[in-house]
């Protein structure tokens, strides 16, 4: 019987952990931790840059698009402010219209400004054409899915290159969690000479 109890007792001792073999546990532990963060962080990483290339796509091209529906149709009177912030133009309606930024809680958009239209009239004082007060649109803040335009700009294309008729927008856009997206689009207004004196540059369109 002596004999048994002291078998078990030495197989006891023999399946517990020594002091090393705890260390090493923990050592093997820490390391496994200290890389599984590592990866974590990576691939969180190229998340947030995936998406940041995708929304940011999607909301530039979604002011592309508004910008190319104008100015492609544009039909003259087309003047770039000169620092490139602004530019306005004849729309299709024959109406003053203008693209720039707008400010609003803190965050900037785009607005397209169109001025006061009178009305004509004949000389019996019936309305020929209708007019219209001054208006600005903007698309909604959702559509921004977040982001502010940080920059928008606006030049002429190089003419060594391009014709006269086209110019090129400069975008820059921020969300807080997905960061910065830029992007450039060239835009040509079909309507308008292939003239270097199409599109003009001046101070305060």
């Amino acid at each position: 019987m002596k004999e048994l109890l002291q078998k078990i007792k030495r197989q006891l001792n023999n399946a517990g952990m020594t002091l090393v073999e705890m260390i090493v546990s923990f050592a093997l532990l820490g390391l496994f931790m200290v890389a599984a963060t590592t990866v974590i962080s990576s691939v969180t990483n190229l998340y947030y840059q995936a998406k940041t290339i995708s929304y940011g796509q999607e909301v530039s091209e979604l002011v592309f698009k508004k910008l190319r529906s104008e100015l492609e149709e544009a039909t003259g009177n087309v003047v770039i402010s000169t620092d490139g912030s602004s530019i306005t133009f004849t729309n299709g309606n024959e109406s003053k219209a203008s693209f720039t930024l707008q400010t609003k809680d803190g965050s900037n958009y785009l607005v397209e400004k169109f001025e006061k239209v009178d009305s004509i009239y004949d000389k019996r004082g019936n309305v020929l054409e209708e007019g219209f007060e001054a208006v600005d649109w903007t698309m909604g803040e959702a559509t921004y899915m977040g982001y502010t335009i940080d920059k928008l700009s606006f030049h002429k294309a190089d003419s060594s290159i391009y014709p006269g008729n086209v110019i090129y927008a400069e975008l820059e856009i921020s969300n807080p969690r997905y960061g910065k997206y830029t992007n450039t689009e060239y835009i040509r207004l079909y309507k308008m000479p292939e003239t270097s004196l199409a599109i003009q540059v001046k101070d305060n369109p």
